[in-house]
């Protein structure tokens, strides 16, 4: 975690800076100004985001004693200090002239050590292309602003800014022109996308901490107005009440947020990274997508010591020279063809059919060449793009890992493996507990609710391969293992009526299906599941009932019209079954398949009345 730390830079170069300008009135000494400037130089092996508090610190100089910006002295001494502070990340190229298995981005030449200082691998966007709305963009840090403090708050904050303003109006720019950096500015200067892989408000923490001590402010001068103030001729004491209710305000929002931020119990991580790696065939190629995925596998690896024949390999670093060489070079080796040369030269290449491969298409396409099939390889579920290979069938799922086959194969899973890891092998300390329940006394946050996630779609396709083979008990229990893991998965809450109601489990169904509609009565699922399990109860009128709403809900919807003409014609109503064929070909002309089947049931009412016989289901 960088940006805790970062933000305790800021803060305290800023209450060096303040106490420095609250010195005598005569010239005052350089040496607080040059530690801000030393301290500042040390953080940049922390985060590059402290930089952002210079702007505001040269325009406080400015207001207060400008003499200093053009002090050659100080200058030359401040060069020196940033030098000097530049000097502890020395250790960084000689680390990675090592060759450490960890060693991102080879910091080794002196290009590629100021490089890794200045974070090119994590340049922004174009500030000036927008890649969203500025609505949007705005209304994120807006959103991310509500959360820190929530309700009307922020309010104290506004009353401390005008309180500041009023009392201390030089430091109130530099406190206003810092916020501004860490808020408005980052907005404009991040740039972020409508579609960022996670949450990104922990960029703008120097903000939330800069309002909160607008709040401190503001809460003071509450306190010295509740002071001075009389209420009924000062029979009522307004400063204690005052104290009181401003002490409480941070204690609710620790009572707010704490669960959120509570780790008790919380190996979601560990587990995850773990279940991955211990079950791998032995000298495994693991893929992986990007860090959520990557470090906790690396953690095990390098930390805990846990199958370190397994070679990670991030497909987010495979587009860069310096990793392809390391995996080609660092143990445990990866098969790679392509020279040292070729490496440090790799582009990205047009196909003949005009597909654009990038550095890391044709790192993973050569080391799939190169394995030949003597080493395992895998990729992590997390990959959303599996190279194509998903479109050739020769990946088979094993639980949280895709394993590559050398021959195509039809079901994209591996059953037997899947069930002994997902039932037997995997630990899911954190997530359920040892009853087997849902484990809700661990918080979880985005990403690992999306981590969780993958358990449950791994439940889901076993469960329904399951009931592919007939397996109907074993489809059950997989998929409920899916909504115990993720009580509100989609897939569970999809299959699991209909997979209940095939395996005769009635009441389990209903009870499921009227939760449902209860918690959104336009519920069309839920109406067609109540439908079907009516139907295979022999509950005909029910199940007709159910349809009707459904085709109430969803008049362009095709399922509820076939089915509930299926159940009348089963029934014995062919008439009845002509007319919601009818209905939804009175909407859909060009469903060439039902008009088909309605010339079927025409024929049908017709060769019934021509011998005489019933076209209702009255007798039903």
């Amino acid at each position: 975690e960088v940006y805790a730390p970062s933000l305790a830079v800021v803060a305290l170069c800023l209450w060096i800076l303040l106490r420095w300008a609250a010195g005598n009135d005569g010239p005052r000494p350089l040496a607080p100004l040059l530690l801000i400037v030393y301290v500042l130089s040390l953080s940049i092996g922390v985060h590059l985001g402290t930089y952002l508090a210079l702007p505001a610190f040269a325009l406080f100089l400015l207001l207060v004693e400008r003499r200093v910006l053009f002090d050659p002295r100080f200058l030359a001494l401040a060069a020196f200090l940033t030098l000097l502070g530049l000097t502890v990340h020395f250790f960084l190229p000689i680390r990675s002239a090592l060759n450490p298995v960890l060693d991102e981005a080879n910091p080794e030449t002196r290009h590629e050590f100021f490089d890794f200082l200045l974070r090119k691998q994590y340049k922004p966007n174009n500030p000036f292309v927008r890649q969203a709305p500025w609505s949007f963009q705005f209304e994120m840090y807006w959103l991310a602003f509500q959360r820190q403090f929530g309700g009307l708050l922020p309010i104290l904050g506004l009353a401390g800014a005008w309180h500041h303003w009023a009392r201390a109006r030089r430091s109130f720019v530099l406190y206003a022109v810092l916020f501004l950096l860490t808020s408005l500015f980052l907005v404009f200067y991040m740039n972020f996308t409508e579609h960022e892989v996670r949450e990104r408000d922990y960029f703008f923490a120097p903000s939330f901490f800069l309002w909160g001590g607008w709040m401190g402010l503001g809460s003071a001068a509450i306190v010295a107005w509740a002071g001075r103030a009389r209420l009924l001729g000062g029979a009522v004491p307004l400063r204690p009440a005052a104290l009181v209710l401003l002490a409480l305000l941070p204690a609710a929002l620790l009572a707010r947020s704490f669960d959120e931020r509570d780790r008790r119990g919380n190996y979601i991580a560990h587990e995850y990274a773990w279940n991955i790696l211990s079950f791998l065939e032995p000298d495994a190629v693991l893929f992986t997508n990007g860090d959520n995925d990557t470090f906790p596998l690396w953690y095990l690896q390098e930390v805990e010591g846990v199958r370190r024949d397994v070679r990670v390999a991030n497909l987010a670093l495979l587009n860069t020279p310096w990793y392809i060489w390391q995996l080609k070079h660092l143990e445990p080796k990866i098969p790679i063809g392509f020279t040292d040369q070729e490496i440090e030269q790799i582009r990205p290449v047009r196909t003949r059919e005009g597909a654009v491969l990038t550095p890391k298409d044709q790192a993973v396409f050569e080391i799939l060449r190169a394995a030949d099939w003597k080493r395992p390889v895998y990729f992590a579920v997390t990959v959303p793009d599996l190279m194509g290979l998903d479109r050739n069938k020769v990946v088979s799922l094993e639980g949280l890992v895709y394993r590559v086959l050398p021959t195509p194969t039809e079901s994209f899973i591996d059953v037997a493996k899947c069930e002994e890891n997902l039932f037997r092998n995997y630990s899911y300390r954190g997530v359920l507990t040892a009853e087997g329940a849902s484990d809700d006394g661990v918080a979880r946050d985005s990403n690992e609710v999306k981590l969780v996630a993958n358990y449950s779609a791994a439940f889901g396709r076993l469960a329904i391969q399951f009931r592919n083979e007939e397996r109907l008990p074993d489809a059950v229990r997989a998929m409920e293992m899916a909504g115990r893991i993720t009580p509100r998965f989609r897939v569970y809450e999809g299959l699991m009526g209909p997979l209940y109601a095939e395996a005769r489990m009635f009441d389990e169904a209903e009870t499921l299906f009227q939760r449902q509609i209860e918690e959104a009565p336009d519920s069309l699922g839920a109406h067609l599941g109540l439908a079907y399990v009516r139907e295979r109860q022999g509950r005909a009128g029910e199940a007709e009932r159910f349809y009707r709403s459904a085709i109430a809900l969803a008049p362009e919807h095709q399922e509820a019209y076939l089915r509930l003409c299926r159940l009348l014609i089963q029934e014995g109503d062919l008439q009845g079954g002509r007319e919601v064929l009818a209905e939804w070909l009175a909407i859909r002309p060009d469903d060439a398949a039902g008009q088909a089947q309605l010339r079927e049931i025409d024929r049908a009412i017709s060769a019934g009345a021509g011998a005489g016989g019933e076209t209702s289901g009255a007798d039903s």
